[in-house]
């Protein structure tokens, strides 16, 4: 099945340059042949598959991302009341400190903006900062550094920063334990989007929307923040070049290489995995057919020679002569899906039996404990999968009784 899909898929990625050459390559061609690429990945199901994985590890790391960043601007939010009442019960303010809770006021109500890239914990927890820097630094301006620092953190005790590190100037300040969890998250990510798949991945998916686009500033908001402001260029210059026949608004000529060799990774990528799925395709049609197989041996009683077959193993015993033969004859023609009670053994060779008493449990037992070493002698060990005494005797299911 992958065998088609890689060959497919290589086929659309041949047809583009491996390297851009300025005077030679024509940056639309190059760029529809990439659409042609993205697109037959997302109308072909393992391959969507594949990048889907891919996207679901993004949407996992943001998640989470999201969840450490609603905690930590709870925390946040509580630390701020704290710190406000400080100020307000301690008489601290003065310009800077009015100018910084003049700030996260603003930003409360949502009359400052800070941007799509940046976390509003970052921006709340550095006016928090501001604020507990700047308290009251005209009283103590006779001071040095480190007392004004002592008298500060003396103040604020509860959010001083004890771990060890370097220490700030102005005095360290922790007003949320979960925002640098948060930022661990963040930082993943972003090295995911530099240097794993997950981020070559963001950068071509979004390609084939550029070309169906024509609102630059549409396409911009549904790029969100996955390296857009390089999309938007994109969606211009390719309007521009369609009209004027020009690359000026596109950029430079890095930006047609940088796709060239993000589409080189990602396509190593998608053959490695196709390789990977085939090969377990291949693993898993290989492990049933021979489960089946084994499930196909059939065994039974030849009855003009009393011989048992097994596949193609054959193991005499002298027909009706034997207290042996008897006892392989009940297993054989009386168990029900492979099964016999030993119970149901006795019974059965006691009716077989012409003269003297009932067998008992030691004579059954050694019967098939003999019946067991012959079918082992010719090199068949798993025939009997359970024979415990007094209970039940059971072939292996891969043994099936002809009928």
């Amino acid at each position: 099945m992958c065998k088609r899909e890689k060959e497919q898929l290589d086929r659309y990625y041949d047809v583009i340059p491996k390297e851009y050459n300025l005077s030679q390559d024509n940056p639309w061609n190059i760029f529809m042949h990439i659409k042609d690429y993205i697109e037959y990945i997302f109308k072909t199901p393992i391959l969507k598959e594949i990048t889907e994985e891919i996207e679901m590890r993004d949407k996992n790391l943001l998640k989470e991302e999201l969840r450490l960043e609603r905690i930590a601007q709870a925390e946040l939010k509580k630390s701020e009341k704290k710190v406000l009442d400080i100020v307000k019960k301690n008489n601290l303010q003065n310009q800077a400190v009015r100018k910084y809770i003049n700030e996260l006021k603003k930003f409360r109500e949502g009359k400052i903006g800070i941007g799509p890239s940046r976390k509003p914990s970052e921006y709340i927890e550095m006016c928090l900062f501001d604020i507990c820097r700047s308290v009251n630094l005209s009283k103590w301006k006779h001071k040095t550094v480190e007392e004004v620092c002592k008298r500060r953190e003396k103040l604020f005790k509860e959010f001083v920063e004890e771990s060890p590190g370097v220490k700030n100037i102005y005095g360290n300040f922790s007003f949320s334990k979960t925002i640098k969890k948060r930022r661990m998250i963040t930082m993943q990510i972003e090295r995911f989007y530099e240097t794993d798949t997950l981020g070559d991945w963001r950068v071509l998916k979004y390609l084939p929307y550029a070309f169906n686009n024509q609102n630059a500033e549409e396409f911009f908001s549904n790029c969100k923040k996955s390296k857009a402001s390089l999309y938007l260029n994109l969606v211009l210059g390719i309007n521009e070049y369609s009209s004027s026949g020009q690359l000026n608004r596109l950029g430079r000529e890095d930006l047609v290489s940088g796709f060239i060799d993000t589409l080189k990774r990602i396509h190593v990528f998608l053959i490695e995995k196709l390789v990977g799925k085939e090969l377990e395709e291949k693993n898993t049609i290989s492990k049933n057919k021979n489960k089946k197989k084994e499930q196909n041996i059939e065994y039974y009683i030849n009855s003009q020679t009393g011989h048992l077959h097994i596949g193609t193993k054959i193991i005499e015993f002298v027909r009706k002569k034997t207290k042996q033969y008897r006892a392989l004859k009940a297993i054989i023609n009386h168990n029900k899906n492979n099964e016999l009670l030993y119970n149901d053994l006795e019974e059965i060779m006691d009716k077989m039996k012409t003269n003297g008493g009932a067998y008992n449990n030691k004579q059954i037992e050694g019967y098939v404990t003999a019946i067991n070493n012959k079918i082992e002698k010719v090199g068949i060990k798993d025939f009997f999968e359970n024979r415990s005494a007094n209970e039940i005797i059971k072939i292996n299911n891969k043994y099936k009784l002809r009928t």
